[in-house]
């Protein structure tokens, strides 16, 4: 009888465990070829959320350094203008943006900016769990009026669990 109740105390405590906490990847940028960021991302499973934090990683803080030091000379700011060349600092900032898991099964999560997939531009991420990568991928259907473009672009991120 004891056993039993133990038996039976351990299954209402399996049940109630919460498999839904939320979870955090880091993504490295140099794979995709976006090269100044890399992403933080942050699954609430209970939420249907993902918060997404772009940092600026080794490569981006040294672009940044360059690319200030360069928009400082005279011959810069005659070309381009300061307006532009504080423009153009811009692709360094640092942002976060919220997104909706559209689809969970079992090894993947796929997520975007709405629930419903636009039909003419649309950006989905699907986060491979087994294996920590990333896939973006843009659609774009105004790029069938443009031979030399394509309808669909794709890009993968190595990611990781970060160590705290």
């Amino acid at each position: 009888m004891r056993f039993t109740a133990l038996l039976g105390v351990l299954f209402v405590l399996a049940s109630c465990s919460n498999q839904n906490t939320p979870f955090t990847v880091v993504c490295d940028a140099s794979k995709a070829g976006t090269g100044y960021h890399d992403k933080s991302l942050t699954f609430n499973l209970k939420s249907n959320k993902v918060t997404s934090r772009e940092t600026l990683n080794a490569y981006g803080h040294e672009s940044k350094k360059i690319f200030l030091d360069l928009s400082q000379s005279e011959l810069a700011i005659e070309k381009f203008g300061e307006e532009k060349l504080n423009e153009f600092m811009e692709m360094f900032d640092e942002k976060e943006r919220s997104y909706v898991i559209r689809n969970i099964d079992e090894g993947f999560i796929t997520y975007a900016v709405s629930e419903e997939k636009d039909i003419s531009l649309d950006v989905e991420y699907t986060l491979d769990r087994a294996n920590l990568n990333l896939k973006e991928v843009l659609y774009n259907a105004y790029a069938a009026d443009y031979p030399d473009m394509d309808t669909e672009t794709v890009r993968y991120y190595d990611c990781k669990i970060p160590s705290v």
